[in-house]
């Protein structure tokens, strides 16, 4: 939950829809419950880290996305990262430079550009 306000932030791992696109009444309820904690927005907005295509091709593979028409007050935006083990490992650099620069005092940053968070 947002210390500042109402917003939460959910991770689930991607449903099991395949090419046939089926369903689950779990996740289906799970959503639903999640968007009705939102007492200032009708819109429940699911953001799948992955781009577009990644995630159709896990479709054919029998996972899969959520299909937004099966899920009430719904909106899906896929946020087109490529390669969540690379921010991983861009995010680790980011903090180790973070926590140097902490260390020394420092102010500027001019190793955070090398760390592919600019």
């Amino acid at each position: 939950k947002d210390a500042f306000g109402v917003a939460s932030i959910c991770r689930c791992s991607q449903p099991l829809v395949g090419v046939a696109n089926k369903r689950s009444a779990d996740d289906e309820a799970l959503l639903r419950a999640i968007g009705e904690t939102n007492p200032i927005g009708d819109t429940l907005h699911i953001l799948d880290c992955r781009p577009k295509l990644n995630a159709e091709v896990n479709q054919v593979k029998g996972k899969g996305y959520e299909h937004a028409s099966n899920y009430a007050a719904t909106r899906l935006t896929f946020m087109n990262i490529e390669n969540i083990h690379a921010m991983r490992s861009s995010l680790k650099a980011f903090l180790a430079v973070l926590k140097k620069q902490a260390a020394a005092g420092e102010t500027s940053m001019p190793e955070l550009e090398k760390s592919g968070w600019l």
